[in-house]
């Protein structure tokens, strides 16, 4: 798990930075056409495949993290067992 943590976050990185591009070209485009109050929503709109994405690699990244916290309590666990029973 710790070998794919590097690459969820290459991942999340990338997908972050695609989708922060995309809503800046769009934000831009839509300036010289669109009412102001109404440029972001309608960016974001545009983007939602690409902010899907960039949640989807989050998540990923984010899951991964607590699979390891997890396996370091178990592991913390047993070694505190072996101890025991080793005084035992």
């Amino acid at each position: 798990m710790k070998t794919e943590l590097p690459i969820l976050a290459k991942k999340k990185a990338d997908s972050m930075a695609i989708y922060e591009k995309a809503i800046a070209c769009e934000t831009l485009d839509l300036k010289s056409t669109q009412p102001i109050s109404i440029i972001e929503k309608l960016a974001k709109g545009k983007c939602a495949d690409l902010k899907a994405s960039a949640d989807l690699a989050e998540s990923m990244y984010k899951n991964c993290l607590k699979i390891i916290d997890i396996t370091e309590a178990q592991l913390n666990g047993y070694q505190s067992i072996g101890r025991y029973l080793s005084e035992v």
